[in-house]
């Protein structure tokens, strides 16, 4: 995805939207998946729980 520019870059796995902690960053995306949740029909993951497997992720990634 990288290489056909169709993201920018990768984020840190210990990026502020991504960690679980009082921060303004994370607040904005807790207000976010709030907002959605109408959108999804049937079960969703835990917003903790995607941000978990997203962090595993990027840190699998030969990039960090």
């Amino acid at each position: 995805m990288l290489d056909a520019k169709e993201i920018k870059g990768l984020v840190s796995p210990a990026d502020d939207a991504l960690t679980p902690w009082e921060s303004n960053r994370w607040r904005q995306v807790q207000r976010a998946y709030d907002a959605t949740e109408r959108m999804f029909f049937g079960p969703r993951v835990a917003l903790d729980q995607g941000c978990e497997r997203a962090r595993a992720w990027l840190a699998s990634v030969p990039i960090y």
